[in-house]
C-alpha cells in the first residue's frame, strides 16, 4: 500500500550492529533528502503464555531486490519505532519484507528478552515495493509467539541463522544471553483498509512536528 511523498538511502546495517541496537530509536531522524521514502508495518506480538500482547521495541526488515529473494544475508533494523508501529525512514527505493521483532519487555511481564522470525507466509504477505517520494505500509499484523524451533519453516530458520547463529560463543549470543527465540505465526487477518486507517491515522501523530509530516496530508 502506497502512501504519498518521499525517498532517500539506508543502507542494510550488517548483523551484529542490528541486534546490538535492539531498541527502536526514540527520536526521530529527519530526512536525508528531499524525496525520501518510508517502508512502514504494524506489528503487535502476542505472547505464548496467556494472553498478553506487546509492541516489539523494534523490527527487522529485508531488502529483496536480488537473486536471493526472500532469504537475503543482510537486514535493516527500523529506526523509528512508535508504540506498535515501526518505521524504516530514508529507505532505498525497492521491495521489503518484514522478517522479525525484538522484545524487551517489562519485568512483571517476562525476565527474557526475546526475538521472533516469522513465518514464511508473513514474510510473503508483507511484500512491499517503495519508490522515490513515497510512503509504503505493508499492513497491520497480529503474530503469535510459538516455541518450538526445529518446527521453524525455512525462512524463519534462515533469519535466525543471521540475527543471532546457534554458536554460543558467538559475540551476538554472549551480549544477548538471555535471548528467547520464538517463530512467529500469524493470527487471523483483520480488516485491510481499517488497519490502513489506523495507520494513517496514528502516523499522522507520529510524524507531528517533523519533515515527515507532509507524507500524510
Amino acid at each position: 500500500m502506497l502512501l504519498s511523498s518521499v525517498r532517500s538511502l539506508i543502507p542494510a546495517t550488517a548483523v551484529a550492529t542490528a541486534l546490538l541496537c535492539g531498541c527502536g530509536t526514540p527520536q526521530i531522524p529527519g530526512m536525508t533528502q528531499p524525496h525520501a521514502a518510508v517502508v512502514a508495518v504494524d506489528i503487535v506480538l502476542r505472547q505464548p503464555m496467556g494472553d498478553v500482547r506487546s509492541s516489539p521495541n523494534t523490527v527487522y526488515f529485508a531488502k529483496i531486490d536480488n537473486d536471493d529473494g526472500l532469504l537475503q544475508k543482510q537486514i535493516v533494523r527500523a529506526n523509528y519505532v512508535k508504540d506498535s508501529r515501526a518505521y524504516l525512514l530514508n529507505a532505498l527505493p525497492g521491495t521489503y519484507v518484514v522478517v522479525a521483532a525484538y522484545l524487551n519487555p517489562p519485568m512483571l511481564v517476562t525476565s527474557s528478552d526475546s526475538i521472533t522470525y516469522f513465518s514464511k507466509e508473513i514474510v510473503e504477505r508483507s511484500k512491499t515495493t517503495v519508490g522515490e517520494g513515497e510512503l509504503a505500509f505493508m499492513g497491520g499484523f497480529e503474530v503469535s509467539q510459538a516455541a518450538w524451533l526445529d518446527q521453524a519453516d525455512e525462512v524463519q530458520t534462515h533469519y535466525r541463522n543471521v540475527l543471532s547463529p546457534k554458536d554460543p560463543k558467538g559475540i551476538i549470543t554472549q551480549y544477548l544471553n538471555k535471548l528467547t527465540s520464538y517463530r512467529g505465526q500469524s493470527l487471523a487477518s483483520g480488516d485491510e483498509e481499517k488497519a490502513r486507517g489506523n495507520f494513517v491515522r496514528n502516523a499522522r501523530k507520529d510524524f507531528v512536528g517533523s519533515s515527515w509530516a507532509t507524507l500524510l496530508n
